[in-house]
């Protein structure tokens, strides 16, 4: 639901499941920040060993290149 609001946003959600070596787990955090605010998502929900994570990106993260 949007802040404020009691309104929910209808939305179509997508579940990718890859295998990612830990080293590499900030990699891919800043890879989701980036594609955030390349498709203007207010966060993402990573799940790392069953524990979930919020993905929330901020304009000096960037866009995917």
């Amino acid at each position: 639901m949007p802040e404020g609001s009691n309104k929910p946003i209808k939305d179509e959600s997508r579940k990718y499941t890859v295998f990612f070596p830990p080293a590499k787990i900030e990699i891919l955090r800043l890879l989701l920040r980036k594609a955030a605010n390349s498709f203007d998502q207010q966060e993402i929900l990573l799940c790392i060993g069953g524990r979930r994570k919020r993905i929330i990106p901020k304009p000096e993260d960037g866009f995917p290149e």
